[in-house]
């Protein structure tokens, strides 16, 4: 099992590379006024100013249809 699993992480590794992917993230750098322009004022509120809905005020808060949820 551990074999299958160093087994394909590292052909993946190979694999982003070869395509000249990179696994790392580039950083991106803005001042608060591009974010600003950038992101709807909700979207501002959560990104940046770490922001969340009031408990027990979102639409599925009493959600009970079956069914199987991911984030």
């Amino acid at each position: 099992m551990r074999f299958c699993i160093l087994f394909f992480f590292i052909t993946g590794h190979i694999l982003c590379q070869t395509k000249g992917y990179t696994m790392e993230k580039e950083k991106i750098i803005k001042t608060e006024k591009e974010w600003r322009n950038t992101l709807s004022p909700e979207e501002y509120r959560i990104l940046r100013e770490k922001g969340t809905e009031r408990a027990f005020t979102g639409k599925y808060d009493n959600y009970f249809e079956k069914g199987t949820y991911s984030c």
